[in-house]
């Protein structure tokens, strides 16, 4: 291999001078070796490329995933906002006396008079649908919007009075030529001195083209698109796209949840919607435009291309430090081994022959320490990486962990255990859950576990699998402290 990557250099340093120490045989041995050192070099590249190429492509994709997630979240805590927003609105009313004493009188027109007053000062707690339901009056006081015509909806409405008490819900009503979806919720009304509930408040509002709240949601999440789609419907839109786009929109649930996709020049994604924890039909979908991904795309093909040129910079001064290295040597123990093949037998027992063998030896010796060293380097980079990291086998032994976590969570004691001889049988399940999940694909997840002090710490935790060739994939992790509550931030950015 060293004397290949002479000939590499300079094919007239040795073969082709007159007068040359080697022979044909020899010309033609280093011809291979150059060959064989260029051909591998190039199989490196070659590997390495595509590597690059192959990570890259996976960190780009997770990136995405990742803001669009995070997007997703800022969409919901605006829907729960609303629904907040909507609950104080209702109590407001539902607690005012006067309502509650102008109801005891069954006295219609003063009821509406109030509540008209209370709705007057609502802004941003704005009631689309606001009625009041007496025992035998499914709809007895009215003072929802008639720009919806939502009339005929509302004694529909009542029917799910017990589930609108809980927690609110989300509901699409149709009826005739009305459709409607609709955020509601609803209150018991009840007079203070006797304490018996006179009737029930209802009250929400229209999600239908509700530009007000898709704008909101447009600028806080800082999407181009925004849309409330249910079972293939556009319910309303930021967007206005030709018959074709309004096509693939409405197609959008028939894809599977959470995949970014490309429309008319914009990444989108959907979600279904969950507001206070209640799943509900509706899906929100986002877009933004692509320069996102052009951008990650240039960022990490320059991060690639200076991958690949270090790694050829480093080979290839590899080959030339182990050239230089044993090139005297190898020089020597040919020459001494043409004059044995010539009859000199005295050059048997020429002392320096024996030393160019140990030279030899010790240069091989530095390239193993070279080896050790790179390695060391590895070790060293993990222990002192300001996060947790670590690996398991598929059967969720753990089989390394870094110097943060042995510091944090005294986790020295994890390796080469199970998983329940660690974690509460509590959790146990849902741990192995996620990390058979993680020996899939990549996932991310948000824990919070205890430290060696009994404290508790929130950590956003990635896992991937590591796929080796012909053996079992192992599970890497990565856990990054977010103690400090993400949520809480972007919620504070909200309001």
């Amino acid at each position: 291999m060293t004397v290949g990557c002479a000939v590499l250099r300079s094919p007239q340093i040795f073969c082709f001078r007159r007068g040359s120490m080697f022979n044909n045989k020899s010309v033609k041995l280093s011809f291979l070796l150059g060959l064989y050192l260029l051909i591998s070099i190039i199989a490196f590249s070659v590997g390495l490329l595509m590597w690059t190429y192959h990570t890259s492509k996976q960190a780009i994709d997770q990136e995405l995933r990742t803001a669009f997630m995070q997007r997703h979240v800022v969409a919901e805590n605006i829907m729960e906002r609303k629904h907040e927003l909507i609950r104080l609105g209702l109590c407001r009313i539902a607690e005012n006396a006067l309502v509650a004493s102008a109801i005891s009188r069954y006295d219609l027109s003063g009821t509406k008079d109030i509540l008209s007053e209370l709705l007057s000062p609502l802004t941003d707690e704005d009631l689309d649908i606001l009625f009041v339901s007496l025992p035998g009056h499914p709809v007895w006081a009215n003072m929802t919007s008639p720009f919806f015509a939502a009339d005929s909806l509302l004694p529909e409405i009542t029917g799910y009075a017990e589930k609108l008490l809980s927690s609110g819900r989300i509901l699409r009503l149709k009826k005739n030529e009305t459709d409607l979806t609709m955020m509601l919720q609803s209150l018991p009304i009840i007079q203070r001195q006797s304490g018996k509930v006179l009737g029930t408040l209802f009250g929400g509002v229209v999600l239908n083209d509700n530009f007000s709240l898709l704008e909101m949601i447009r600028k806080k999440t800082m999407s181009e698109v925004v849309i409330f789609l249910e079972h293939g419907d556009i319910i309303a839109s930021t967007y206005l796209p030709d018959a074709r786009n309004h096509l693939i929109f409405r197609n959008t649930e028939k894809n599977p949840a959470g995949q970014v996709y490309s429309v008319d020049g914009l990444l989108t994604r959907y979600q279904r919607l969950s507001v206070m924890d209640q799943p509900s039909s509706l899906s929100i979908v986002l877009g933004v435009t692509d320069q996102i991904l052009t951008d990650l795309k240039v960022s990490y093909q320059q991060k690639g291309i200076f991958l690949l040129f270090s790694s050829l910079c480093f080979l290839i001064f590899t080959i030339f430090m182990i050239r230089w290295l044993t090139f005297p040597s190898l020089k020597k123990l040919i020459r001494y081994s043409r004059e044995i093949s010539h009859g000199n037998l005295k050059a048997r027992y020429q002392q320096g022959i024996i030393s160019e063998f140990n030279q030899l030896g010790h240069a091989t010796e530095k390239m193993v320490g070279t080896l050790q060293d790179t390695q060391e380097q590895f070790v060293a980079f993990m222990n002192n990486l300001p996060l947790g990291a670590f690996i398991k086998d598929e059967h969720s032994v753990v089989r390394y962990v870094n110097q943060y976590l042995k510091d944090v969570f005294d986790a020295e004691k994890w390796t080469d255990k199970d998983i329940c001889e660690i974690m509460p049988a509590e959790v146990m399940d849902r741990l192995r859950a996620d990390d058979l999940r993680g020996l899939e694909a990549p996932i991310i997840l948000e824990e919070i576990m205890l430290d060696k002090n009994g404290l508790p710490r929130t950590y956003e935790t990635r896992k991937f699998p590591i796929r080796r060739q012909g053996k079992a994939p192992l599970l890497g992790g990565i856990a990054i402290e977010i103690s400090l509550p993400r949520g809480w931030l972007m919620r504070s950015t909200i309001r």
